[in-house]
């Protein structure tokens, strides 16, 4: 069983809204090593997320969709809008849509909990800036705070 309907059809129509198409063939990014695979599942990063009720996961949601809004500004879509469509897409496909961590795919999980660290982290990077705020509120919504994990 996934979330209820009304919830995974909007995680669904955020997804393909988004057409990174990450629910069909998600790209890993970061590379996660062994270690900070294990440190994700040690921590409960995926569990705690995928373990929340629907609101909260809808909260989490309306903060990617406002998200995904903000790529464009004065007609002008935001230079990195690819690679945050690709990391608020595959967030709510991967880690808002499951409800037991068996229909998890645990590599992209670890991926996605890496990228939204990188960017809740992001300093001094005017490249990412417009994302950041978005970020920061999936991570305190999702687990309150996230430690660094990219390099």
């Amino acid at each position: 069983m996934m979330v209820d309907n009304p919830l995974k059809a909007r995680i669904e129509a955020f997804v393909r809204n988004v057409r990174e198409h990450v629910d069909q063939n998600y790209v890993l990014v970061e590379a996660a090593t062994r270690q900070e695979r294990q440190r994700i599942q040690e921590r409960d990063y995926t569990y705690r997320v995928v373990s929340h009720p629907g609101h909260l996961k809808t909260e989490i949601l309306e903060v990617l969709e406002a998200s995904w809004n903000a790529r464009l500004r004065d007609g002008v879509v935001h230079s990195k809008a690819r690679h945050w469509g690709r990391a608020a897409s595959g967030f709510a496909h991967y880690l808002l849509k499951p409800i037991e961590m068996e229909q998890v795919n645990i590599d992209a999980a670890a991926d996605l909990v890496i990228r939204m660290s990188r960017w809740y982290h992001t300093t001094n990077c005017n490249l990412w800036i417009r994302f950041k705020p978005y970020a920061r509120r999936v991570v305190e919504l999702t687990w309150g705070n996230i430690e660094r994990f990219h390099r």
